[in-house]
């Protein structure tokens, strides 16, 4: 077996590890991992990224300083694992011991680090200290030509997504170009799946999987604008209110701003709805040219309006990017939320289901989490996220659970 080591910018002891990992080679190993220790190093990432084999005496080794590292207050975790090691660790209850993009989130400690109490709200924060996710968000395409329709059919590009992102934007999962022109709606990317919204009313959501995590496996959708982020989430907060309150969603944005410290955040956030107000397109925006789509006149006829009255008490999945003050390079994919916060720009998407207990924990990843009400469920409806401060009608929620991350760089992103 191969070993290279190197301290990296976040002072976490990197250990490159290659070929068969067993009894034999793991001595090497734990020399390396007892040095480090005595080094006083008790963050350590193990790179598997050229680990061929592993016997079932190496992962035993690998588990165990996992809780021996754990017990030093410090962290033992593996990243770039392959999807054969990643089922293995899956099926003996041990992901939290991998980090990555494919992992979805990094959280792996078994308490709350606070507990926070704000009005009749009560949140269980947890964040991974060991671990600095991708924090760039990725823009494509001009969404200033959707107010007065002015795409030109040439303007679709592909875009592609992995399980490893999250997504948002206006696109459509046709088989070509060709025919993707009157198929053009609300799409959201999120771990293994990517969804569809066709603009029209009264029907489901297309969606696309990808059946397994390798680095290859990507599914491209015709975009005409996005926004695209990496899903390693490395905050997560259970929330939860008393006597059936509810909590808005600008209150609950600005709690994961607070407690990353950070002015631009990329979340997902799955919960019992209280109230809702979305909206979503029901005519095709390619049909016609140079009517402002948000006029009086025309807003009626092409969009639809979702509120409470459709779904209360269903569940929601949001995935989306909010900014305080909005930066120049992503200025025109975020509008105003208009909610307790007045610098709040957002630009949020949401699936919903029909109503299932939340049985997810901090140790759950966004992936778990879409596949197990894919597993039981399917979309009922997929829209762009709203507020009407005018009728006092915002989205809230009784309960739930949100995966989070700061984002601190922004950037046009290439067509690919």
């Amino acid at each position: 077996m191969k070993v290279d080591t190197n301290v990296n910018n976040e002072k976490e002891f990197v250990i490159a590890i290659g070929g068969r990992l067993d009894a034999n080679t793991a001595k090497d190993l734990n020399n390396i991992l007892s040095k480090t220790l005595d080094n006083g190093y008790t963050n350590v990432l193990i790179d598997c990224a050229n680990l061929k084999e592993i016997s079932s005496a190496g992962l035993d080794f690998l588990l165990k300083n996992h809780n021996k590292f754990n017990e030093f207050n410090g962290s033992l975790v593996l990243k770039n694992t392959s999807y054969e090691l990643e089922k293995i660790l899956n099926k003996e209850n041990a992901s939290s011991i991998i980090y990555g993009k494919t992992s979805s989130h990094s959280v792996v400690v078994d308490k709350p680090n606070k507990f926070i109490k704000d009005d009749n709200t009560i949140y269980k924060y947890y964040k991974a200290l060991y671990h600095t996710p991708n924090t760039t968000l990725e823009a494509f395409g001009n969404p200033d030509k959707f107010e007065f329709q002015e795409f030109a059919p040439t303007d679709p590009f592909l875009l592609q997504y992995s399980p490893s992102t999250i997504g948002l934007g206006l696109g459509s999962l046709s088989y070509d170009i060709k025919t993707s022109h009157d198929s053009f709606g609300e799409f959201l990317n999120i771990g293994n799946y990517t969804f569809h919204m066709p603009p029209k009313d009264n029907c489901y959501p297309d969606y696309q999987k990808v059946n397994n995590i390798h680095e290859n496996s990507i599914y491209k959708i015709h975009t005409l604008y996005a926004l695209r982020a990496y899903n390693d989430f490395c905050n997560v907060i259970n929330f939860s209110n008393e006597d059936n309150n509810s909590l808005n969603l600008s209150d609950l944005l600005k709690v994961l701003m607070n407690q990353t410290k950070s002015k631009a955040i990329s979340f997902v956030i799955c919960g019992k709805i209280k109230n809702f107000c979305g909206v979503k397109l029901t005519k095709a925006i390619l049909a016609s040219k140079n009517n402002n789509i948000f006029s009086i006149n025309n807003f009626n006829n092409n969009f639809k309006i979702i509120t409470q009255d459709d779904y209360h008490n269903h569940i929601a999945i949001l995935v989306g990017f909010a900014i305080n003050n909005t930066n120049k390079i992503i200025s025109k994919f975020l509008k105003p939320y208009y909610g307790s916060n007045p610098s709040l720009f957002t630009h949020i998407h949401s699936l919903i289901f029909n109503y299932q207990p939340l049985k997810f924990s901090y140790k759950d990843s966004v992936n778990d989490l879409i596949e197990a009400f894919m597993r039981d469920n399917k979309a009922l409806d997929l829209c762009h996220i709203i507020n009407d401060p005018i009728n006092n009608n915002e989205t809230s929620f009784v309960d739930g659970i949100c995966y989070f991350n700061s984002l601190n760089e922004f950037k046009t992103g290439e067509f690919k």
